[in-house]
């Protein structure tokens, strides 16, 4: 069974929305899905996230809260931010792209230029068959319902998989990231 469909099963016998976390243990603790790895949590939330950003409306599911999910089925309301409107990931990179995206950055100085550095190491770890690293990188974009916690789970996965990543991007810009999301989570 997919995510998505031990997801929707999870939250319907639930009657209401959950948490990543207890709809991961709910779908391993039923066997509805097996893993390997490290984070299903994590897995399970880029999954409905990005169930979410793909198919909109139409989507069985809706972001309650920060890593929190409902069926829309089930009346399940998408939860305001803080400024009243609903929450939402990064978007993808535009116009801009095609310039940017190839080009080094000389200092990691805002949120976005994180966002352009990952969509480069997918990119670049795709062409080099690193799949694997290149989802992760991935889900990790789509990961959270605020800035942070999207910030949160690039640098995780930027340590974890670092020894791979620096075989296709450059260390220092790896290093100016992390630092970088540790100064705004305070721990440096």
């Amino acid at each position: 069974m997919s995510v998505r469909d031990a997801a929707i099963q999870i939250l319907r016998e639930a009657g209401g929305p959950l948490h990543a976390r207890e709809i991961a243990k709910g779908i391993l603790d039923k066997r509805l899905w097996q893993t390997t790895g490290k984070t299903p949590a994590a897995t399970v939330s880029a999954r409905l996230y990005a169930d979410i950003k793909q198919n909109g409306d139409k989507s069985p599911f809706v972001l309650s809260g920060p890593q929190t999910f409902g069926l829309r089925e089930l009346g399940a309301k998408p939860a305001p931010s803080k400024r009243g409107r609903t929450a939402k990931t990064p978007g993808k990179l535009t116009a801009a792209e095609p310039a940017t995206c190839h080009r080094e950055l000389s200092m990691i100085t805002t949120t976005n230029e994180i966002y352009e550095f990952t969509e480069l190491a997918v990119k670049k770890c795709r062409e080099h068959g690193y799949d694997s690293v290149a989802q992760e990188l991935d889900d990790a974009m789509h990961l959270g319902s605020s800035g942070l916690e999207i910030l949160g789970a690039i640098r995780a996965t930027l340590v974890s998989q670092g020894t791979t990543l620096e075989k296709v991007v450059d260390k220092a810009k790896m290093q100016e990231i992390v630092s970088y999301v540790n100064r705004a989570f305070g721990t440096e």
